[in-house]
C-alpha cells in the first residue's frame, strides 16, 4: 500500500474535475505535465513507477492505472493504482485483455481506446469485472528499436471525460517510462553480467589452479620422459660400451700374468745378488742371461704404462656415461662444449670402429675458439648424442648395397664444426648419409615420428633435443637436408643469461 503523495511544492495534485469547463484544454495539459514532471524529475526504478501511476490517476481523476511490462509472453506490473491506493503487482495473460491488441495486432498499433462497453468487447478477462471498467486508454510502451516492451494504460467506470486529453499526457510519459524500463534492464544485466563475472573469475581462479598443478605434474611428467628417452638410448648402447669396456679389461688382465712371471723373476735374481753379495758369482750372471734380465727391466714399465693406459680409457667411459645419464638437479653451469662433445663420442666410439660391413667412421672436427657456455651440462651432452647417434645411423642405412671397398673409397664421415656467431655459439653436425625428403625433414622434430624401424627408436630424441634447445635455453635446432646430399643438424646457443 502507499499513500496518496503530495506534489513536491506540498500542493495537491491537479485534477480534472476541479477545473471549470472552459479552462483551455493546452493549459489543462501543460500544468499537468509541469506537475508530473516535477514528482518525478529525480526518481528511478519501482519508485519512478509508482509514483508515475499515482500521479496519472490523481491528475486525471483515473479509478485504475496499470504500468506493465512484457516479460516473455506474460505482462507483469510495474506499478497498480486501484481502490485509492497502490496495490500488489501482478501477472497475467495480455492476450484476452486490452493490453493484447499491441501483441496480437498484426499492425503497430501505439495506441487503443474503448470508449465503452469494455466488458463486452473483451468477455474473456476477468480484472474487467473485478474492476467494473466501462472503458480503457492505452500506450504501448517501446524500446529504442521499436519493439513492444509494456503498457501504460487507464480504466475507468464510464467513458472518459476528455480521452483525447489523456492520450496525448499518456504519449509524453510513455517515451519516458520506455527508456526507464531499458535502463532497468541494462543496470539488471550489468549486474547479471557482474555476477556472473564473479562466478567466471572464481571458476578461471579454480581452473588457473587446476592448470598450475597440471602444468608442474607435466614438468614432472616430461623431465622423467627426457631421463627415461636419455637411459633407453643408453640401453641401446649397452652391448657396444660392455665391449669397448671389456677391451682394456681383457689387456689389463693379460698384461697382470706377464707382469707376475716378469715380477717372480726378478725377485728371484735379487735374492741371488743377496745370497752373494759383495761379490755375485756365475751363477747370478747365469740367472741374468736366463730370465733375460735387460728386457725385463725394459718390458716391465711398458706393460705397466699400457695398462694405465686401459684404466684411463675405462675411467673416460664411465665418467661420459655419468656425466651423460645424470640428473639436472643444480642448475645451469658453465661448460666447455667441445668437451662435451668428446664425451658423446668417447660413449659413441664403438659405433664409429671399422666392422666387417665397413671401415671406421671419419670424424672430423674443426673446432673454432669458443667460450665457456652456461646450459645443462646434462641435457646439451643429451643433444649431442641424439644428433650424433642418428648420423651414426643414417651413414648405416647409405651403407647398405655398397662393398666395403666402395665405403674405402668414399668413407662415411661426420664432420663437427663449432663457431661464434654475434652473441651466440653454433655447432653443425654434419654426415654425408642419404639425406632426406622434405615432407620428412618438417616432421623431423615431432613428438614419436620416426623413420627408424620398429624397436630401434622412440620418436621421442629428436623432439626432446629441440625442446631442450628451444625452451631450456633460447636457443634453436635446425636440420637441412635433401635426398642424397646427408642431413646437417645446426644447434644455436645463446650467451646471453636471459
Amino acid at each position: 500500500m502507499m499513500n496518496v503523495p503530495q506534489n513536491i511544492d506540498g500542493s495537491e495534485p491537479i485534477s480534472l474535475v476541479s477545473l471549470p469547463r472552459d479552462i483551455q484544454r493546452t493549459e489543462f495539459i501543460a500544468t499537468a505535465l509541469k506537475r508530473l514532471a516535477l514528482n518525478m524529475a529525480t526518481l528511478t526504478g519501482e519508485d519512478f513507477f509508482l509514483s508515475l501511476a499515482t500521479d496519472l490517476a490523481l491528475t486525471l481523476n483515473i479509478p485504475h492505472v496499470f504500468i506493465s511490462e512484457l516479460i516473455g509472453e506474460q505482462l507483469h506490473t510495474l506499478a497498480i493504482w486501484t481502490k485509492n491506493q497502490l496495490q500488489q503487482n501482478i501477472t497475467f495473460d495480455p492476450k484476452p485483455a486490452p493490453c493484447g491488441i499491441f501483441i496480437n495486432s498484426s499492425s503497430e498499433t501505439t495506441i487503443y481506446h474503448c470508449p465503452c462497453e469494455l466488458q463486452s468487447v473483451f468477455p474473456d478477462d476477468p480484472n474487467l469485472v473485478e474492476l467494473n471498467a466501462e472503458s480503457y486508454l492505452g500506450v504501448a510502451l517501446q524500446d529504442s528499436t521499436g519493439k513492444y516492451i509494456g503498457t501504460i494504460c487507464l480504466l475507468d467506470n464510464q467513458p472518459m471525460l476528455d480521452p483525447e486529453l489523456y492520450e496525448d499526457i499518456l504519449k509524453i510519459f510513455a517515451a519516458r517510462a520506455s527508456m526507464e524500463i531499458e535502463r532497468m534492464r541494462k543496470t539488471e544485466r550489468i549486474q547479471q553480467l557482474y555476477v556472473e563475472n564473479i562466478r567466471l573469475y572464481s571458476l578461471e581462479k579454480e581452473k588457473s589452479q587446476q592448470l598450475n598443478e597440471l602444468v608442474q605434474k607435466l614438468q614432472s611428467t616430461q623431465q622423467q620422459l627426457v631421463h627415461t628417452e636419455k637411459i633407453s638410448q643408453l640401453g641401446q648402447l649397452v652391448a657396444g660400451i660392455a665391449h669397448e669396456v671389456n677391451n682394456p679389461i681383457s689387456f689389463i688382465s693379460g698384461n697382470l700374468f706377464h707382469i707376475n712371471q716378469n715380477f717372480t723373476e726378478i725377485v728371484k735374481h735379487l735374492s741371488l745378488y743377496q745370497q752373494y753379495l759383495p761379490q755375485p758369482n756365475t751363477e747370478v750372471f747365469s740367472h741374468s742371461e736366463q730370465i733375460d734380465l735387460e728386457f725385463l727391466l725394459e718390458d716391465t714399465p711398458n706393460m705397466i704404462k699400457s695398462m694405465k693406459l686401459g684404466i684411463d680409457r675405462i675411467s673416460d667411459i664411465m665418467n661420459s656415461l655419468r656425466n651423460y645419464s645424470r640428473i639436472e638437479n643444480k642448475g645451469k653451469g658453465n661448460i666447455d662444449i667441445h668437451e662435451g662433445i668428446d664425451t658423446t663420442l668417447i660413449i659413441l666410439s664403438h659405433r664409429l670402429k671399422a666392422n666387417p660391413r665397413r671401415p671406421a667412421i671419419k670424424v672430423v672436427k674443426e673446432y673454432g675458439e669458443l667460450p665457456l657456455v652456461e646450459c645443462y651440462v646434462g641435457q646439451i651432452n643429451q643433444v649431442f648424442m641424439n644428433l650424433l647417434a642418428n648420423a651414426i645411423d643414417a651413414l648405416e642405412e647409405s651403407n647398405q648395397g655398397k662393398s666395403y671397398a666402395q665405403l674405402e673409397i668414399n668413407p662415411n664421415t661426420i664432420t663437427i664444426c663449432t663457431s661464434l656467431n654475434s652473441n651466440q655459439v653454433r655447432v653443425r653436425i654434419v654426415d654425408n648419409g642419404v639425406g632426406m625428403k622434405e615432407e620428412v625433414r618438417q616432421k623431423l622434430f615431432s613428438p614419436f615420428f620416426t623413420t627408424k624401424q620398429e624397436g630401434k627408436g622412440t620418436g621421442l630424441g629428436l623432439s626432446i633435443s629441440y625442446q631442450i634447445m628451444t625452451e631450456q635455453h633460447n636457443g634453436n635446432l635446425q636440420c637441412f637436408s635433401a635426398p642424397g646430399k646427408g642431413a646437417e643438424f645446426v644447434i644455436d646457443i645463446p650467451l646471453n643469461k636471459e
